[in-house]
């Protein structure tokens, strides 16, 4: 016995040697489809691999699937070969055999592998595009944090000017700024210790760095007041 299933194809209705038997049963594919699997399902309980052939008339096997003419018609498209009262399968090992239904049965196994395969593979990128996004969102903030300008205080501009020993008035660089909205040129300030060398460096192209210095420079460690 070879086993209480039968393997079928999905493109079986539309196969030319169906859609032929149709038209010399002069039957719809559909039906003729039914024919093959009755006929094909009582192949597969009575035939195997050492009893290659089947034993019956046509008109048995008409009367099996209810059609006289089933036996001639699949002759005709060679998916039977009779010799008097023998009936033999081509192909029989190919489609319908314990071997065919093993790698049917495997084929199906690698495709639901594949499957589950590609999903775990989807889901792995998922993750990774989402951890991306996450960094992104992260770097963005981080980067939008830098981007904040905090106006300084006095005294940390006159600490900063102390620190570099330059002439530079700490008040009339607080003043300059407030009044133009801390701004470089058009565009918002984004570092007040860049500008103050900047300050520095103009200083120095006008020959200033020897001239008298428009005020004192202020020691962080005395009030502001005390100038």
């Amino acid at each position: 016995m070879a086993g209480d299933w039968i393997k079928i194809e999905h493109t079986l209705p539309d196969k030319p040697e169906v859609m032929e038997l149709a038209d010399i049963l002069e039957m719809p594919e559909n039906e003729v489809v039914g024919l093959l699997v009755r006929f094909w399902s009582w192949v597969d309980a009575n035939m195997s691999p050492e009893c290659p052939l089947v034993y019956g008339t046509a008109k048995r096997i008409g009367r099996l699937v209810s059609c006289d003419k089933f036996v001639d018609a699949m002759v005709a498209v060679g998916w039977l070969e009779a010799n008097g009262d023998r009936i033999a399968i081509p192909n029989y090992e190919h489609h319908l055999s314990q071997s065919a239904k093993r790698r049917g049965v495997e084929a199906k196994k690698k495709r639901t592998q594949r499957k589950k395969t590609s999903r775990a593979a989807g889901d792995k990128n998922g993750t990774r595009e989402e951890k991306r996004r996450e960094e992104s969102v992260t770097t963005n903030v981080v980067t939008q944090r830098r981007a904040m300008f905090v106006r300084p205080t006095l005294d940390e501009v006159a600490a900063y000017c102390w620190q570099r020993k330059n002439q530079i008035d700490p008040l009339q660089f607080i003043d300059h700024y407030e009044s133009n909205g801390w701004k470089v040129g058009k565009n918002p300030m984004k570092d007040w210790k860049a500008a103050v060398r900047t300050w520095e460096k103009n200083d120095l192209r006008k020959g200033n760095q020897n001239a008298q210095p428009r005020a004192q420079a202020h020691d962080p460690n005395r009030p502001i007041g005390d100038l």
